[in-house]
């Protein structure tokens, strides 16, 4: 008997497992990066923990839904008077079929969908539904029979079943009825909650900087149109925009680092992504200064594969997932009903820490429990100092949270715009939330983002060069001349009362993520809100590109694995992190430039050849000109201190020979 039972499980796992299995070997990414950490000795102690773990979870959580998944079987062959043998077999096979729909109608995006594809809709409720009317059914059958060995579990049970049916079709909170009381004359009327706490005017103001990943000028613009993101719409009508601001690197990490201390990369050493968190220079981040004044401060990144900060950067709260290699291994292990579920919960942030709250888990992410996480850690006494960047507006622009996708001839394009409202109804109900909490009555919010994305459009004809070009571009931190990689989202409101103050503004002059812990400093100085430049001409550099991963297609494991080689490294805690041997060569592959308001001068190491670029009235590249000695000078200054040689200036009368090909720069989408 117990054989039979051993063997009955070890098919059940087989059964259940099957579809991630087959996703595992079609996909080849988890195995892949487990011989690559495996070849290169980077399997840590914390990682072999952290597996077994996991490992563990999987077996228990996989024996009890075989132990109950079993025992309604039995019910229900004993209720229809069949076969023991026969009757188990397919009553689990039932619930097996049943707990796989129901994981396609919550997570159409799941491996386990094209065994209940999402196209079924509300169809795929019809067998949970119908095995749970089974069960009830068999329950009633055998406790008139008496025939059941604890009669009392009767009623819990059918309570349980109906809880699960009412959870099913119970409507909750539409998120459409989700309203700002701010922005009552520019949204539909809603009875506003009474604030819990109302702090008093003379306390110090809240800071609150809400980031979008990824969200190019162009883009905003694009999507603002079309209306599907009302919440950034409304709330820019009403804001002060800056329609000329620019990253200094388009990665998240450095992005986040230069704007919370207002130097450089080559300042703060944030140079590249995932680098060595004791590398960096944390003294001037405004988050520490902040802190030490007594605000609490809040770090929130729903995704930290390549953003890896902690509370070491001035943060009493991280909320996110965890950060660590097994963020990169487990998205494949996760992705199977129990573990979807799961992810669902609370309880996921200490069982699945590092899949919990994950936006690159897309088939499982939780929007809506990222929301209420924020809200949670934001309920203090104390002046508040909250930063939050939202992840599913990174590649590859998937979230089973998308509610209506757009049709384009480009499929970037499309899935990019798709996913967008995401982030935006995010913003709409963490700005409720604050306002409910009395955060936004004394307050500036700060709405940006960390870089711009590249999607393969033409972002500008140059008709003064041979042949007509056209700049295009794709990824992010790769082109210096594209603008929609390099020109973000920026725009501040302030709070008085719970209501926005300042006068609507577009301006029009070039600032920069560098801008904003001045800016910073001088409202909680001063009251007044606004960035201004520091310096006029941008120094702006590329981040870490891969010749395997350019374009937005997704790359091929084996080519980027072999290109990556020896340049990352796994720290004693499990983090993945950049060795620090393989930065100087990294450094030199760097293109390194200077954005003014009129022109833009660049070192390509590539084409090995200065560039320089007239812009337009848009900021986009008009006419090639010789590049400025001031700014070919710049450039050399800053290479410098990264150890590369570059080429000085010469004296040239003409444009440099630019081949038309060369506008196609490298790019790269991580």
């Amino acid at each position: 008997m117990k054989l039979k039972r051993i063997s009955g499980f070890l098919w059940f796992v087989l059964f259940y497992l099957s579809p991630m299995l087959v996703n595992l070997v079609v996909t080849t990414d988890f195995m892949d990066g487990l011989a690559f950490l495996l070849e290169n000795g980077l399997f840590r102690f914390s990682l072999f923990m952290d597996t077994l773990f996991f490992l563990g979870l999987l077996f228990v959580s996989l024996l009890l839904c075989f132990l109950v998944l079993r025992w309604v079987a039995v019910c229900m062959t004993r209720a229809l008077r069949v076969p023991e043998s026969r009757g188990v077999f397919w009553g689990m096979l039932f619930g097996g079929l049943a707990i796989f729909s129901l994981n396609g109608f919550f997570f159409p995006l799941s491996a386990y969908a094209f065994i209940a594809p999402a196209y079924l809709g509300s169809g795929l409720l019809v067998l949970p539904l119908a095995y749970a009317g089974f069960l009830l059914f068999s329950l009633a059958t055998l406790y008139r029979r008496r025939e059941l060995s604890h009669p009392r579990l009767v009623p819990a049970a059918m309570l349980v079943v109906c809880a699960l049916g009412l959870g099913l079709f119970w409507p909750g909170q539409d998120r459409e009825d989700v309203t700002l009381p701010f922005l009552a004359d520019a949204q539909k009327p809603a009875k506003a909650a009474a604030p819990e706490a109302v702090p008093s005017a003379s306390a110090p103001p809240n800071i609150i900087i809400l980031g979008v990943d990824a969200l190019s000028a162009a883009m905003l613009a694009r999507a603002r149109e079309t209306g599907s993101v009302p919440t950034l719409d409304a709330l820019l009508q009403k804001s002060v925009y800056y329609s000329r601001a620019y990253t200094p690197l388009g990665r998240t990490f450095p992005a986040w680092t230069s704007l919370l201390t207002g130097e450089t990369p080559q300042e703060h050493g944030a140079v590249f992504n995932l680098r060595q968190l004791d590398k960096i220079k944390k003294d001037q981040l405004i988050s520490l200064q902040r802190q030490q004044q007594g605000y609490k401060t809040i770090w929130v990144i729903d995704e930290r594969r390549f953003n890896s900060m902690d509370q070491s950067f001035g943060f009493d709260e991280v909320v996110g997932p965890k950060a660590g290699v097994m963020d990169f291994m487990a998205q494949k292990l996760v992705d199977h009903p129990l573990f979807n579920a799961l992810l669902q919960t609370r309880a996921a942030k200490y069982l699945l820490p590092y899949a919990y709250m994950n936006a690159a888990y897309t088939p499982s992410y939780d929007a809506k429990g990222c929301v209420n996480a924020v809200l949670a850690a934001s309920a203090t006494e104390k002046p508040l100092f909250l930063a939050m960047h939202l992840k599913s507006t990174h590649w590859p622009w998937e979230s089973r949270h998308v509610r209506a996708k757009v049709e384009d001839n480009n499929p970037w394009l499309a899935s990019y715009l798709s996913v967008l409202p995401v982030a935006d109804w995010q913003i709409r109900d963490v700005l409720a939330g604050l306002a409910h909490q009395g955060a936004l009555q004394n307050a500036l919010v700060i709405l940006m983002s960390d870089h711009g994305e590249g999607l393969s459009q033409v972002e500008k004809k140059l008709d003064s060069m041979p042949g007509t070009p056209s700049v295009v571009s794709t990824g992010h931190g790769a082109d210096l001349l594209s603008d929609h990689q390099n020109r973000i989202l920026l725009a501040t409101l302030t709070f008085r009362n719970g209501k926005i103050v300042n006068a609507p503004e577009v301006v029009a002059k070039q600032v920069s993520l560098l801008d904003i812990k001045a800016a910073l400093t001088h409202f909680l100085a001063q009251g007044e809100a606004r960035i201004q430049a520091n310096d006029p001409c941008l120094l702006v550099e590329t981040g870490l590109r891969f010749k395997a991963a350019e374009g937005l297609a997704k790359p091929d494991n084996q080519e980027l694995l072999a290109e990556v080689g020896n340049k990352y490294d796994v720290s004693a805690g499990g983090l993945q992190q950049l060795a620090e041997g393989a930065l100087p060569g990294l450094l030199a592959s760097k293109n390194i430039g200077v954005r003014c308001e009129k022109r833009i001068t660049y070192y390509s190491t590539t084409a090995r050849q200065y560039v320089a670029f007239t812009l337009d009235d848009d900021g986009l590249p008009d006419k090639p000109v010789a590049p400025p000695r001031e700014d070919v000078e710049r450039i050399l200054r800053y290479a410098k201190g990264y150890g590369a040689d570059l080429p000085p200036w010469e004296d040239k009368s003409l444009p440099p020979g630019i081949a038309p090909g060369f506008v196609f720069s490298r790019t790269i989408v991580y």
